[in-house]
């Protein structure tokens, strides 16, 4: 048998997660969730608070 060489974002190391997607009512149906993807997802998260934090900011200045 042939191996094949597959890329991928998964780390090397396995590891154990935990995800809130999960449908109650139909559990088998969940989206594919990959190692990495609550990272990147996290850190749109921070992205986008930052926007607002400094829109906020920006206005607070501007009622002084």
């Amino acid at each position: 048998m042939k191996k094949q060489d597959i890329q991928t974002n998964a780390p090397k190391q396995p590891s154990v997660g935990v995800t809130s997607a999960l449908n109650t009512r139909d559990p088998y149906h969940t989206d594919v969730i990959y190692p990495g993807d609550s990272v990147a997802e996290h850190k749109k998260l921070e992205f986008g608070t930052h926007v607002v934090t400094r829109d906020e900011m920006k206005q607070q200045n501007e009622n002084l």
